[in-house]
Parts: C-alpha cells; structure tokens; sequence
C-alpha cells in the first residue's frame, strides 16, 4: 500500500504546487439572485485516511453553475460561476488541487428542455471528465496521466426558497421538487453557503455515470481497474477521464413561472498516486473510494390508513437504500474498506403526523445488499398518527445515516477534522479545516392523511323504562346521529353486561325501532344500542329498565329428574300441576320447549297461563297443547288468562268459553275437526257469557 504523508502535509499547509492564471472579476446574476463574487478555490471534504494517517480520499464540487428557468418559454439557462482559466496543470499532485482551483467550466451543459405530461419542466443535463484520457506512451503532463478519475458524480440542486423544516432531525428543504431525486444531501452546504446562502440545509441530487456493475474493476490488479488508459476504467461508479458527456432528466416542480438555482456537480476522488511518476500507476480501492453515504434511497408507501385526528392510524412504507459500501469487509485488500462504512439508524419524520421521528434499524433489512438498484436493501417503517394530524397531504424526510463517522483520522494536526479548505497564504494555514457533521442521505416523501370520521352518537330510549316478568320493552335509537355521515345500522342487546367486547345482537336493522324479547328474570338490567357509521365507526349507548319481579309457577316438560317444586329449576312438567300449584294473581309459565303438552286443559281463575322461552336452551317457538278425541282442547275458567299457545287436535273444537271475562291472547288454534265424521267443528266456542276478550288469535 502507498503511503501518502507528504501529500497530507501539502493538504494541511494549503501549499498548491500548480501554474495557471485565474480571473477575480464579479459575476452579476439575474436580478433574484443579486451579485456573487467570483472565487477561485472550492472546498475539499477529505473523509478517508489510510493508517498511517495519510489521506486516502475525499469529496469536492469541480463545477458550480446559475442555473436560471424559464416556464412560460420552457427554456433553461447554465452559467458558470467559476472563471478560471485552465492553463497548464504539470504539477497538480492529483484531483483534490484541480477540484480545489482549476475546474472545467465547460464539462456541463444542457442537451434539451421540455414538459412532462404533469407539466413539470425536464431538462436534460450532461456531465463529463475535464480530462482526456491518458496516453502512457506519452510523456507525463498534468493533463496526461491516469490518476484523475473520479466517482459518485452528483448534480445538486440548491434553491434560495422558503423551506420546509422537519424539527426532528434539524433539517430543513427548499421548497421546490426535484421529482425525481436519487437522494437529498449537505455535505456541501455549509461551504456553498459562502457563496450562496440558503435556509435549505440539505439539498436534492441526481446521480450520473450510474453503472453498479463490476466493469474493468480487478481486485488482483494493484491498480484496482484492469485499465486506467484505454479502456478507461467502466463500472462502479466511475467517472472516467476522457467520458462523454452523461445525460440524465431533471424533473423539477417548481412554485412559479420562473426560478434560479446554483447546480454544483460533486464527486468522490482518490489520492491514487504520490508522485508524478505514478501518475500512469495509480491505486484505486474500491469501494473506499466511493461515497460513503448511501447513493440512493426512495420510499414506497405500501399502505396508508392515517386518518385525521386518529392517534392510532397507521401507514407502512418500505425504504429502498442503494450503499456500494454496506457490510463490505474491513481490511487492507483493494476491494475492502479501510473501516466499516454499512448503513446506520434510519430516522423517518413527518411533522404533524408523528410527533418524534420513528427509528428503524439499519442493520436488520428485509432483504438486499443495497450494492445496486435491482437489489437494495428494504427495511419496513410503520408511520403512526401520534401527534393527531388532521386531514391533508403531509411531506416527510427520511435519514439515512453511515456507519462511517467523521472525525475518524487520529493525525494531531487535523484534530479530528475532515474537511479542509484553502486559505490565503498569510492565514495560518489549520484555519481552513473544518468539520464534516455527518456521512448521511435522505429523500422526501408525501403521504395523505384521510378525512377524519366524527364518531357517531348512539342515543338508546326505552319505552317504558320497565315491565314485569313476561313482558317486553320497545326501544328507539332514532335520535342516534351522525355529524359527518349517517348512520347505516342499529343493533341491540337487551341483557348487556356493559362490556364492549360482550355486546351481542338480540336485534339489528337499520330503523332504529326493536322489540325486547320478553324478560323473564327480575331486577335492573341494562340494554345497550350500538351504532356503525358509514366510515365505518361504531359508537355504543346503555339504559337501565326495571324488570318487576311476579309469583310464577314454572312448568317445563323436559325435566325428567323425579323432583319437582315449580321453581325454575325445578318445574313442573305439566300444565295441570303448574295450575293447580298457582294461587290469585299467580302466573304460570310454560316453556316453549317445542313438545306436547297433554291436553284438555282448564285454566284458572285469577291466573295467567303463559308459553314463555324462559328456559333460554330450549324451544324459540309457542308451546303446543293438544287434545284427541271430542271436546275442547282448552276450556276458560271465568276471570282466567291464556297467552301464546298452539292449541290443536281436537274433533270438535279449540277453546271452550262459557264464563265471564276470559281472554284468549295471541293464541294459534289449527287441526280443529281431524275426524270427518264430526259435523260440527268449531275454532272456539263462546256462549252465556260477558266481558270476553280474544285478541290476536
């Protein structure tokens, strides 16, 4: 491996070993933009070192241009801000004195400016080599020679516009839209800054010369690339000496009819030759002569549930990061980084949405090595509503940041610094380091938070409030509401604990309007109403209704265990022993399990004879009595009650009524008259008798 030391001494003591002539005069600019003052010097990013504390490479901008455009004529305009005039450069040690003095002012331009269908201007930028390639048979020049190539060529874009800020990660953007950006960067900002202030801390680039492939790159050949000449180097990002001209779109939405902004061309570079006569010998390692931030990094939305004011919506996005230097092994070889440089923490921020950035770590991908496009490294980002973002389209940023950290070189004179500019020579000459903050790429992205739903109002009224045992209660939810909709279903529960999660339908419809079953135990009890709005959302009320509390003899035909008392557990298992049990005033309940009971049967005065589902495992259906033979299936004792039975099978009729005041209720009298040989056949018979009441049969 090459050592660098006197090379790192002519950095930090800012001594430049070239011959060329330069212009100091002032360059006016459009009138948005005000006047600049010319400079001859831009900075280097030294961010590399080899052990012995020499330096191994960097980052620097060699072209920095007015880009001024014009919508209303769909044109676009490159002036370089750089006057320098390249004379002969015999001695330039290598890239960082010609990136530092001596740029090509001429090594961009515009091919062509047109309209997207969106109506967003593209233009289509070129960008080559300021060298030739060069010719070993040839003697050694500053301009002839093999060791100026060059990677990670970036357009930046930089604005002067209003920003948006993302507070969480103290970042701040211009506000305009470079569409289609490969990433958002600052390395550049605080120096470009002197020339160009801006309120915009990291700034939108697009990446040329983007081959990921290995090309001529050859891990055994000490010079790294099979060919430094002819071929030139190809593949890995490299942008070779003698390249054409590389064109890629720049999509730009922009706020007016006009706009300027400084474009400034960066690039990665390698201290790859010591001395003039390795200059046709140089060393390149790579990746550690790439970038060591990502290159690339995008965001897919792969679902979107924010929803206005809702603290617990959520959207998932995926991050796509491209990173040539992710997890490459750290060592000495020309193909291994000389320290780990893999992506770090993911930081995501929308502001409005999420009230701290949300951290994903970078070292547990779904998938990808994140060395190309076609396979990047994926990770999953859950984005959650927590700082309760009302309605509308929200703009977020994402960080990615490098394992590889500033302030890594441990020689005394730099202090920990990384980036070193030139100053005048009567300045001492450690003034012009300075520090780079961060090794990091971010992207933008818009996510929309849905239109928030109003949760419903569910309003439940009983009518009446209570009942006895064996009666029902009418409910209406009709003043339910919505205030951002309407609601599109009512459901009931007569018995409801009051727990959200045990509410169980007794009834649903879209009216607003139930019957309760008819209760059949005592007490307070509580019905609930559940309301679904068209969002859909659901939103619960309760009341309370007394249930009075009657003497009830209790008769059901499924109980078989010999024991009987007529409680509810204990039944009587037929009608004629629940009668003759029952006192003045009692109720004798009859489940409706679905079987038989024998008939005839003779109510009882002063007693109400119901078929009730009291007993809530069995029947669902009225209880049946039956009856062969001639003569009444039911005969009604004066002052009696009889509610809810089928009566049937009788020859000759269904319900005898001969006393007063008798009512039949909601009675189902069916197969009266089975023997044709009967000729009167009569459904009830009423005779000699006053105040009857037969309803509903």
């Amino acid at each position: 491996m090459r050592l660098r030391t006197s090379f790192l001494l002519i950095m930090i003591l800012g001594i430049s070993l070239i011959g060329c002539s330069s212009k100091s005069d002032l360059i006016t600019s459009p009138d948005n933009y005000g006047t600049f003052e010319s400079f001859s010097e831009l900075p280097v990013l030294v961010s590399d070192y080899f052990p012995d504390g020499s330096v191994s490479g960097g980052s620097g901008a060699f072209g920095v241009f007015d880009l001024s455009i014009d919508m209303e004529t769909v044109s676009a305009e490159l002036i370089p801000l750089r006057q320098t005039e390249l004379t002969d450069v015999l001695e330039i040690v290598d890239i960082t004195n010609f990136l530092q003095m001596a740029p090509c002012s001429d090594c961009v331009k515009i091919q062509s400016v047109s309209l997207d269908s969106n109506d967003n201007l593209v233009i289509s930028i070129g960008i080559r080599h300021p060298f030739g390639p060069g010719d070993p048979l040839k003697p050694v020049s500053g301009q002839n020679r093999g060791d100026l190539h060059v990677f990670n060529i970036e357009g930046t874009i930089i604005s002067d516009s209003a920003t948006n800020t993302f507070p969480g990660l103290g970042k701040s953007i211009a506000g305009f839209s470079l569409v289609n950006a490969d990433g958002y960067s600052g390395y550049l900002d605080d120096v470009l800054d002197g020339i160009y202030l801006t309120d915009a801390s990291i700034h939108p680039y697009i990446l040329h010369f983007d081959d990921y492939e290995t090309g001529n790159f050859d891990s055994s050949n000490p010079m790294g690339f099979a060919s430094v000449t002819v071929p030139p180097p190809s593949g890995k990002l490299v942008m070779a000496m003698g390249s054409d001209y590389d064109y890629q779109d720049y999509v730009l939405d922009i706020p007016g009819a006009s706009m300027n902004f400084i474009y400034a061309v960066g690039c990665t570079y390698a201290v790859s030759s010591s001395s003039k006569t390795q200059r046709f010998n140089p060393e390149y390692r790579i990746p550690q002569h790439n970038k060591k931030a990502a290159s690339e990094v995008s965001v897919e939305i792969i679902s979107n549930d924010l929803t206005g004011e809702d603290i617990t919506s959520s959207a998932q996005i995926e991050i796509h990061v491209v990173d040539v230097s992710h997890g490459v092994t750290v060592g000495l070889n020309i193909d291994e980084m000389l320290a780990d440089s893999s992506v770090g923490d993911i930081l995501v921020e929308v502001p409005g949405v999420t009230s701290s950035p949300v951290v994903v770590d970078g070292n547990n991908p779904m998938s990808g090595t994140g060395h190309d496009p076609a396979d990047p490294l994926i990770y999953s980002c859950t984005i959650i509503n927590d700082a309760g973002g009302i309605e509308g389209e929200y703009f977020g940023l994402v960080k990615v940041s490098d394992t590889y950290l500033p302030g890594q070189n441990a020689a005394p004179l730099l202090s920990g610094k990384d980036g070193i500019m030139r100053v005048d020579p009567v300045e001492n000459p450690l003034t012009g380091l300075f520090d780079i903050s961060e090794f990091a790429t971010y992207t933008t992205f818009s996510i929309d938070v849905a239109v928030g739903n109003d949760t419903p109002v569910a309003i439940l009224e009983p009518d009446p409030a209570g009942c006895d045992m064996g009666e029902s209660i009418d409910f209406d939810a009709t003043n339910s509401y919505d205030n951002d909709g309407t609601i599109t279903l009512y459901e009931f529960d007569f018995d409801w604990d009051g727990v959200e999660a045990n509410f169980s339908a007794d009834a649903s419809n879209t009216t607003g309007l139930a019957t309760s079953f008819i209760y059949s135990t005592d007490g307070v009890l509580t019905a609930g109403l559940r309301v679904t709005d068209d969002f859909p959302e659901v939103s619960y009320d309760s009341v309370t209704v007394t249930v009075a509390q009657l003497d009830i003899i209790y008769v059901d035909d499924s109980n078989t265990s010999g024991f009987e008392d007529g409680s509810m557990a204990n039944p009587y298992n037929t009608i004629v022993e629940g009668l003759n049990a029952a006192s003045n005033g009692y109720y004798v309940w009859v489940d409706d399990s679905g079987g038989d009971y024998a008939g005839p049967i003779t109510t009882k005065s002063n007693v109400i004879l119901e078929s009730v589902n009291w007993d809530t495992t069995d029947g669902g259906d009225m209880a049946a009595i039956h009856r062969t033979g001639s003569g009444a299936v039911v005969v009604m004792a004066a002052d009696s009650t009889i509610d809810g039975f089928k009566c049937y099978g009788s020859s000759t009729a269904g319900f005898s009524v001969s006393n007063d005041n008798a009512k039949v209720l909601n009675c189902w009298i069916t197969d009266i008259g089975v023997i044709p040989t009967i000729s009167i056949v009569e459904g009830m018979r009423i005779s000699n008798c006053d105040g009857v009441v037969v309803d509903n049969c």
